[in-house]
């Protein structure tokens, strides 16, 4: 992307109440890892009522596609979960649809890999219609940064 563009993001929660964004804004080849596997540098954003965060991480491109494949298969069967892990596991999220239409959002951050620093989260107030636009942006993420191997 150049200069002055916005990266892809995606939003779970409401825009300017609580929520959680996670802004996907390069690849990374981290030490160690396979690299056959993309791998992407991420912005996660936190906010839940007064309590703000933000932690930078690592995603695998395959990790965001079988998130976005289970949010789809929530949308379709009206349940299910979805969950969303970073590479050294400083952040998890996890989407369950609830058989009443609601979707229930729960994750945690950590300061750090392995610290006992944890920011603990939990989202209501959402429901299925709210997953066309999140799985948008999971698509726009997957379009701006394909996986290794495949046309953009």
């Amino acid at each position: 992307m150049g200069q002055g563009q916005k990266f892809p993001e995606v939003r779970l929660g409401d825009r300017g109440g609580s929520q959680v964004t996670v802004g996907v804004n390069g690849r990374t080849s981290p030490p160690g890892t396979d690299p056959a596997v993309t791998f992407l540098r991420a912005t996660v954003e936190i906010q839940v009522g007064s309590i703000r965060g933000c932690l930078n991480t690592v995603v695998s491109a395959d990790g965001l596609a079988l998130f976005r494949t289970a949010l789809a298969e929530i949308d379709r069967a009206l349940s299910g979960a979805a969950e969303l892990n970073s590479l050294d596991g400083d952040f998890y999220l996890r989407v369950v649809g609830q058989p009443h239409g609601a979707l229930h959002v729960e994750g945690q951050a950590s300061e750090s890999p392995g610290s006992d620093t944890r920011l603990y989260f939990t989202l209501d107030g959402m429901g299925l219609s709210d997953l066309t636009a999140i799985i948008d942006s999971l698509d726009e993420c997957s379009r701006e940064f394909p996986l290794l191997g495949q046309p953009a």
